[in-house]
């Protein structure tokens, strides 16, 4: 999960680049449970995992 709240547009770009860059290094772009999910511009960034969405409990994100 990556999110830009509190970022400028720079640092924002900055950041999902350094993601993606991680997840591909680390083979989790392809394949199942794998890849980088957005939260948009405005989006709680805290919202979604307050819901219930916390990518490393549900085995998200983690090389198997």
């Amino acid at each position: 999960m990556v999110g830009n709240d509190g970022l400028d547009d720079t640092a924002a770009t900055q950041v999902v680049d350094a993601v993606v860059d991680l997840a591909a290094i680390t083979g989790n772009i392809g394949g199942d449970a794998s890849g980088v999910f957005p939260l948009f511009n405005g989006a709680n960034t805290l919202g979604p995992v307050i819901w219930g969405l916390d990518p490393p409990k549900m085995g998200w994100g983690s090389p198997r």
